[in-house]
Protein backbone atom coordinates (compact mmCIF):
# COMPACT_ATOMS: atom_id res chain seq x y z
CA UNK A 1 0.00 0.00 0.00
CA UNK A 2 1.60 3.21 -0.97
CA UNK A 3 0.86 6.77 1.31
CA UNK A 4 0.50 10.23 -0.34
CA UNK A 5 0.85 13.33 1.85
CA UNK A 6 -0.02 16.78 0.26
CA UNK A 7 1.00 19.60 2.68
CA UNK A 8 0.29 23.22 1.97
CA UNK A 9 3.15 25.38 2.55
CA UNK A 10 3.79 27.16 5.99
CA UNK A 11 2.99 30.62 6.45
CA UNK A 12 5.18 32.88 4.33
CA UNK A 13 6.43 36.89 5.17
CA UNK A 14 3.54 39.09 3.57
CA UNK A 15 5.70 40.16 0.91
CA UNK A 16 9.20 39.64 -0.60
CA UNK A 17 11.88 42.65 -0.20
CA UNK A 18 13.22 44.48 -2.78
CA UNK A 19 13.76 43.42 -6.11
CA UNK A 20 12.39 39.70 -5.00
CA UNK A 21 9.13 38.62 -6.37
CA UNK A 22 6.14 35.90 -5.03
CA UNK A 23 8.62 33.24 -5.40
CA UNK A 24 11.28 34.42 -3.27
CA UNK A 25 8.84 34.76 -0.21
CA UNK A 26 10.69 33.71 3.12
CA UNK A 27 8.57 31.53 5.79
CA UNK A 28 7.60 33.95 8.55
CA UNK A 29 8.72 32.78 11.92
CA UNK A 30 5.47 31.75 12.56
CA UNK A 31 5.69 29.45 9.49
CA UNK A 32 9.16 27.67 10.33
CA UNK A 33 7.59 26.67 13.87
CA UNK A 34 4.60 25.02 11.59
CA UNK A 35 7.06 23.24 9.43
CA UNK A 36 8.30 22.03 12.45
CA UNK A 37 5.09 21.07 14.23
CA UNK A 38 4.20 19.08 11.13
CA UNK A 39 7.42 17.48 11.16
CA UNK A 40 7.30 16.20 15.22
CA UNK A 41 3.84 15.59 13.87
CA UNK A 42 4.81 13.08 11.20
CA UNK A 43 8.02 12.13 12.77
CA UNK A 44 5.54 10.79 16.07
CA UNK A 45 3.35 8.99 13.57
CA UNK A 46 5.70 7.26 11.87
CA UNK A 47 5.50 9.04 8.91
CA UNK A 48 8.47 8.43 6.67
CA UNK A 49 8.41 9.40 3.26
CA UNK A 50 11.00 8.38 0.69
CA UNK A 51 10.64 11.19 -2.04
CA UNK A 52 9.72 14.55 -1.63
CA UNK A 53 7.80 16.73 -4.58
CA UNK A 54 7.79 20.46 -4.11
CA UNK A 55 7.73 23.69 -5.80
CA UNK A 56 10.65 25.61 -6.27
CA UNK A 57 9.82 28.90 -4.41
CA UNK A 58 11.37 29.83 -1.30
CA UNK A 59 8.63 29.03 1.31
CA UNK A 60 8.16 25.60 -0.40
CA UNK A 61 11.50 24.07 0.27
CA UNK A 62 11.83 25.78 3.55
CA UNK A 63 8.96 23.90 4.60
CA UNK A 64 10.19 20.47 2.93
CA UNK A 65 13.77 20.87 4.54
CA UNK A 66 12.38 22.10 7.99
CA UNK A 67 9.90 19.28 8.03
CA UNK A 68 12.79 16.99 6.49
CA UNK A 69 15.33 18.27 9.31
CA UNK A 70 12.50 17.37 11.94
CA UNK A 71 11.62 13.65 11.04
CA UNK A 72 14.95 12.55 9.50
CA UNK A 73 17.27 13.78 12.85
CA UNK A 74 20.05 12.25 12.11
CA UNK A 75 22.97 13.94 9.76
CA UNK A 76 23.19 13.10 6.52
CA UNK A 77 19.99 11.20 5.55
CA UNK A 78 19.37 11.43 2.06
CA UNK A 79 15.65 11.35 1.07
CA UNK A 80 14.75 11.39 -2.78
CA UNK A 81 13.26 14.44 -4.45
CA UNK A 82 12.20 16.77 -7.27
CA UNK A 83 11.55 20.50 -7.15
CA UNK A 84 10.13 21.36 -9.84
CA UNK A 85 9.06 24.85 -11.23
CA UNK A 86 6.34 23.15 -12.38
CA UNK A 87 5.09 23.55 -9.50
CA UNK A 88 4.55 26.94 -8.61
CA UNK A 89 1.18 27.88 -7.94
CA UNK A 90 -0.06 24.90 -10.19
CA UNK A 91 -3.33 24.34 -9.76
CA UNK A 92 -4.63 20.67 -9.07
CA UNK A 93 -4.33 19.05 -12.56
CA UNK A 94 -1.23 20.12 -13.24
CA UNK A 95 0.17 18.60 -9.06
CA UNK A 96 -1.74 15.30 -10.09
CA UNK A 97 0.22 14.98 -13.72
CA UNK A 98 3.22 15.52 -11.71
CA UNK A 99 2.78 13.05 -9.03
CA UNK A 100 1.80 10.33 -11.93
CA UNK A 101 5.34 10.64 -13.18
CA UNK A 102 6.93 9.62 -9.41
CA UNK A 103 8.35 6.13 -9.85
CA UNK A 104 6.34 2.98 -8.62
CA UNK A 105 8.83 1.72 -6.21
CA UNK A 106 8.24 5.04 -4.51
CA UNK A 107 6.06 3.97 -1.56
CA UNK A 108 4.96 7.26 0.63
CA UNK A 109 4.88 10.34 -1.21
CA UNK A 110 5.01 14.18 -0.04
CA UNK A 111 4.11 16.84 -2.28
CA UNK A 112 4.70 20.58 -1.01
CA UNK A 113 2.80 22.97 -3.11
CA UNK A 114 0.54 26.06 -2.91
CA UNK A 115 -3.14 27.29 -2.25
CA UNK A 116 -6.14 26.75 -4.21
CA UNK A 117 -4.47 23.68 -6.35
CA UNK A 118 -2.91 21.64 -3.53
CA UNK A 119 -6.37 22.06 -1.58
CA UNK A 120 -8.06 21.75 -4.83
CA UNK A 121 -6.66 18.41 -5.05
CA UNK A 122 -6.91 17.38 -1.57
CA UNK A 123 -10.65 18.00 -2.03
CA UNK A 124 -11.00 16.23 -5.17
CA UNK A 125 -9.31 13.39 -3.34
CA UNK A 126 -11.59 13.50 -0.46
CA UNK A 127 -10.76 16.04 1.63
CA UNK A 128 -13.26 18.55 3.38
CA UNK A 129 -13.64 21.44 2.22
CA UNK A 130 -12.27 24.71 3.70
CA UNK A 131 -10.06 22.82 5.24
CA UNK A 132 -6.33 23.55 4.26
CA UNK A 133 -5.01 26.49 5.45
CA UNK A 134 -1.20 26.94 5.57
CA UNK A 135 1.27 23.99 7.03
CA UNK A 136 -2.39 21.52 6.69
CA UNK A 137 -1.22 18.09 5.67
CA UNK A 138 -3.39 15.75 3.95
CA UNK A 139 -3.05 11.82 4.69
CA UNK A 140 -4.19 9.05 2.15
CA UNK A 141 -3.61 5.64 1.54
CA UNK A 142 -3.12 4.26 -2.32
CA UNK A 143 -4.72 0.60 -1.85
CA UNK A 144 -4.37 -0.87 -4.96
CA UNK A 145 -2.99 1.78 -7.45
CA UNK A 146 0.61 3.01 -8.61
CA UNK A 147 1.02 6.65 -8.75
CA UNK A 148 -0.42 7.08 -12.35
CA UNK A 149 -4.09 5.51 -11.10
CA UNK A 150 -4.19 8.77 -8.20
CA UNK A 151 -8.06 9.69 -7.98
CA UNK A 152 -10.99 9.45 -5.57
CA UNK A 153 -11.94 5.85 -6.35
CA UNK A 154 -8.40 5.00 -5.76
CA UNK A 155 -7.62 6.53 -2.79
CA UNK A 156 -8.95 6.70 0.55
CA UNK A 157 -8.76 9.50 3.18
CA UNK A 158 -6.64 8.72 6.79
CA UNK A 159 -6.25 11.57 8.40
CA UNK A 160 -5.98 15.63 8.53
CA UNK A 161 -3.58 17.79 10.54
CA UNK A 162 -3.08 21.14 10.71
CA UNK A 163 -0.38 22.66 13.32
Amino acid sequence: MKKLYLLRHAHAEEAAQGPMGDNERFLSARGLAEAETVGDFMRGNGIFPDFVLSSTSIRTVQTARTVFGRIFREEGQKVRSSFDRVLYLAPANIILQQIETVPDDVTALLVVAHNPGIAELAEFLGCPSGQFVPATLAMFSVPDAGWNDIGPDTVRMEKLFAP
